[in-house]
């Protein structure tokens, strides 16, 4: 395939390497429109490698965009005489038909008496029940399934586990009836019971839960049931039948998913189709620095923070550790940890120095405050998002004379 050149018509080439690497392409730029010309590929295309690569830019596609009626039936029809046997990576393209035809595909194919078909389709059902439009009838229809006494226990272990980490309390009685299937799905019960049951108790979702994975920041903070988030005091967190809520959020649940950037699943709170991971020991690093100077309008968190990061190592945790001391007003023991930093580094970060700065002013202590705002301007970059705080803290505290040297 040519630069430059469209991988639609690359898909027609004779060159295996350019019609895989043509479908490659597509995974990531192709559209609804082009499931059709992919699910013809992934079917007959002589080259295996073709077939897999088709397939995969299929699965994409009907899950990153949300198919219309037309669409889905179109999908279906497509794949209405397919051997799934022949290539059962195309399986998780039912992950996108979002609908009750889509998921009575997949309860069929969980049944499939050939196993990697059978580890397709739960793969494909678990990539449904993560999807912003993932069917609302989803749970009942697992419920159903394990109710059934119709599935093997591989498929119906993957089922109990799924309902356990989607936190689909409603679904107990059926998890302990599909417990039966065998061994596995036993064993996975046990598991998935335990899940459930914390997740009703209050007190298991306190903790710090964020996301910046959609590239817009949101989170909640709860200890003790008192939630807040970044309007401030968000009230009492009450939990009915696993579902929590709290003032100014919608209905929030709790799951076990995967994340992109880790391996195996992780704890978060789901609020409308996002997922707020829960954050422990050095994550908590990322989120100071990620709230930033929003933690001075709920010091409550800020405090909280700051005590469950007591006890980390590392530069990059004590410093942020500093920070949500400062925001919290706890001056003192600010004070406390900047001086051990400052006293353990040779080069100060910049950061550290305009922190260092305004709780020294705040203290009374005005002349390290100046030596410390005018070393945090002589090595802070240019378009630092707190260089124009500190510019503005040293015209208060009036210029000195004296000369600072930062190294670099």
């Amino acid at each position: 395939m040519g630069e430059g050149g469209d991988p639609r018509d690359a898909l027609g080439s004779t060159d295996v390497a350019e019609r895989t690497a043509a479908a490659r392409e597509l995974a990531t730029s192709g559209t609804p429109a082009d499931l059709e010309l992919l699910l013809g590929l992934a079917q007959t295309d002589k080259s295996p490698s073709v077939r897999l690569y088709a397939a995969a830019a299929a699965s994409e596609i009907a899950t990153r965009e949300v198919l219309d009626q037309e669409r889905r039936q179109q999908v279906l029809d497509a794949l209405r005489a397919w051997d799934p046997g022949t290539n059962p990576s195309l399986v998780l393209v039912f992950a996108g038909i979002a609908d009750a035809a889509g998921i009575k595909r997949l309860g069929l194919l969980l049944r499939d008496p050939r196993r990697d078909v059978r580890t397709a389709a739960a793969t494909a059902v678990r990539r449904m029940a993560s999807l912003p439009q993932a069917p609302k009838i989803l749970a009942g229809e697992v419920g159903g399934w394990l109710r059934s006494g119709k599935y093997p226990a591989d498929a119906a272990a993957e089922l109990i586990r799924l309902a356990g980490e989607q936190g689909w309390v409603a679904q107990q009685e059926a998890i302990r009836a599909g417990a039966k299937a065998g061994r596995a799905a036993a064993e996975a019960a046990d598991q998935a019971l335990e899940w459930l049951a914390a997740r009703q108790d209050p007190t298991s979702w306190d903790g710090t839960w964020m996301t910046t994975d959609d590239g817009e920041t949101e989170w909640l903070y709860i200890l003790e049931r008192q939630g807040f988030g970044r309007e401030g005091a968000l009230g009492e967190l009450e939990v009915v039948d696993g579902v929590g809520t709290l003032r100014g959020r919608p209905p929030l649940g709790r799951a076990w998913a995967t994340r992109t950037a880790a391996e195996g699943t992780s704890e978060a709170i789901t609020m409308e189709g996002r997922l707020l991971w829960r954050h422990r020991a050095n994550a908590l690093t990322r989120v100071v620095e990620e709230l930033g100077t929003q933690l001075r309008g709920v010091p409550e968190v800020a405090h909280g923070l700051a005590a469950e990061m007591k006890d980390l190592e590392g530069v990059a945790a004590v410093r942020a550790r500093a920070f949500a001391l400062w925001m919290s007003g706890q001056l003192a023991e600010a004070d406390r940890v900047l001086q051990g930093i400052f006293a353990s580094e040779k080069r100060h970060h910049p950061h550290a120095l305009w922190v260092r700065a305004n709780v020294s002013a705040q203290l009374g202590d005005l002349d390290t405050a100046r030596e410390s705002v005018e070393a945090c301007l002589a090595s802070a970059p240019k378009r630092a998002a707190y260089r124009a705080d500190a510019e503005a803290l040293l015209a208060s505290l009036g210029s000195g004379t004296r000369t600072v040297n930062v190294e670099p």
